[in-house]
């Protein structure tokens, strides 16, 4: 891939381009709904949009975490 090259998001239908990466398990775990392209590779980019949701999602254990459960 040349640098001039925009990755596009890994969830099945998104044509998006790639904001961030997370873990695959991460995402299967908080959203299934998404189906990642390849669950087998560690990380999985997303676009700002599926960032967003995963946030969302992941919301209240973020908040339990900071507060060292």
């Amino acid at each position: 891939m040349s640098p001039d090259e925009k990755q596009i998001c890994e969830i099945k239908g998104c044509d998006n381009e790639v904001a961030r990466s997370i873990a695959t398990k991460n995402i299967i775990k908080n959203l299934p709904e998404l189906k990642v392209d390849d669950e087998k590779k560690k990380r999985t980019h997303i676009c700002k949009d599926h960032y967003k949701a995963f946030k969302k999602a992941t919301k209240e254990e973020r908040e339990l975490d900071r507060l060292g459960r």
